[in-house]
């Protein structure tokens, strides 16, 4: 499991999943792939699909995580 520092508020300083949302129009693994180009710089192969897991974003907003096995390359 990879977990991440986050760097911006809500919960600036924690440890949380990389991750974001997604963009109009785009597809779940696509923003996967640009999510973690753009929190850690690297590229992400994507390998199985894990889970669908209901959350919340900031204590209100209700969301849901998906997740996936996979490669980071340099």
């Amino acid at each position: 499991m990879l977990v991440v520092t986050r760097a911006d508020d809500p919960r600036g300083g924690t440890w949380d999943l990389p991750g974001g949302f997604l963009e109009p129009g785009e597809e779940p693994v696509d923003a996967l792939m640009r999510e973690v180009d753009e929190e850690l710089g690297v590229e992400f192969q994507v390998g199985a699909f894990l889970s669908a897991l209901a959350d919340e974003y900031d204590g209100h907003d209700r969301t849901v995580t998906l997740a996936y096995q996979g490669t980071i390359s340099a």
